[in-house]
């Protein structure tokens, strides 16, 4: 990430989860990074979060949506989440995290490769390899633009968008013109046909 970084001076300060320092709460904008299940500093910050962690779990639990997500077990996925610090507005929280070290790098690579980095939007995204699924817990859209609505919950189901399903009675391109081409040879012959029957009646 500092590889990307543009400027002149860049002023970073590190510290470890149980021991960040309140100089650095409060004047810096913070990035986190590691496993929700190692992460301390998540739990203190969980209501602020937009999808939160329960404890000892490395999922997160996305907030306002119409159903409860649960994600496939033994799949890498790394998460990103955008927030405001709950202790000032003003500043930023960046959570870079996964349910697994390489979901961690996954979420890293969104940040740092471009073709990744340009398709974030929203404040919670989820990777799983070169693939980007966003959406904005404010508002309930995103990972098939679900509305939000708090109230209604349904049993936990696999997001309909983690897994891409070829289409077996999908179209060819070339149905529609063949189709085209087909009735106009139709309509051709039924108008050679009349005006052959016509000519015949009119000779006898």
């Amino acid at each position: 990430m500092g590889d990307q970084a543009r400027g002149s001076v860049l002023d970073l300060a590190a510290a470890y989860d149980g021991a960040v320092p309140e100089e650095i709460r409060s004047n810096r904008d913070l990035i986190v990074v590691g496993l929700p299940s190692d992460l301390t500093f998540l739990s203190e910050i969980k209501d602020s979060l937009p999808a939160s962690f329960e404890a000892g779990k490395n999922d997160p639990v996305l907030k306002n949506l119409q159903v409860t997500y649960r994600f496939s077990p033994g799949t890498n996925f790394g998460y990103l989440q955008l927030l405001a610090a709950p202790w000032d507005p003003a500043r930023t929280i960046l959570t870079v995290v996964g349910n697994s070290p390489d979901g961690v790098q996954m979420a890293a690579n969104a940040l740092t490769i471009p073709a990744l980095r340009n398709r974030l939007a929203g404040n919670f995204a989820m990777i799983n390899a070169d693939n980007v699924s966003v959406m904005d817990t404010r508002t309930g859209i995103g990972l098939g633009g679900m509305a939000a609505n708090p109230e209604v919950t349904s049993e936990p189901v696999i997001p309909k968008t983690a897994v891409a399903v070829p289409n077996p009675a999908a179209r060819p391109d070339w149905i529609l013109p063949a189709v085209g081409v087909l009735a106009f040879l139709i309509v051709g012959v039924l108008i050679f046909a009349f005006f052959s029957s016509r000519r015949q009646r009119l000779r006898s």
